[in-house]
């Protein structure tokens, strides 16, 4: 293992409550956050000219709530670090992961809806949290996030 992934895993160990993780070294899940703008055609411009807008993927800082998926009891939370990399060790078993809405602009969220995890009982699951915004976000008063 590289010595940035067994920090982060020291992190997450040390943020968790003893005994909500305690057995689950070797499997649990890990991944990225994403935020990815589309921005498709340009409006009014006929789409044999070839002019498009360039969709964007960038990584993102974030968190969210791992539940359980049996009960809905909050198991812990989880905060990524600047390049949205993190990495979590959890008993083999189904989670609800909860993302928090991410703001990308003053007044402008993206929301995401819980994402079902399956952990295995070999290894850590790849998890990619992938925040998805349609266009450019708008000009006006701001967004009530709930």
């Amino acid at each position: 293992m590289t010595k940035r992934f067994m920090l982060a895993l020291a992190v997450f160990l040390t943020a968790t409550s003893p005994g909500s993780l305690a057995g689950a070294r070797h499997t649990g899940i890990q991944g990225k956050a994403f935020l990815y703008i589309s921005y498709g055609p340009l409006p009014g411009i006929e789409p044999q000219l070839g002019i498009t807008y360039p969709s964007v993927q960038l990584p993102v800082e974030t968190a969210f709530t791992v539940l359980s998926s049996k009960t809905g009891r909050e198991i812990t939370r989880v905060t990524t670090d600047p390049t949205g990399a993190f990495a979590l060790p959890l008993h083999p078993g189904k989670y609800m992961l909860a993302p928090d809405p991410l703001m990308i602009a003053f007044g402008c969220y993206v929301l995401l809806e819980p994402i079902e995890v399956v952990v295995s009982r070999s290894g850590f699951t790849t998890v990619n949290i992938v925040y998805f915004k349609q266009g450019p976000c708008p000009v006006g008063p701001p967004i009530r996030v709930p």
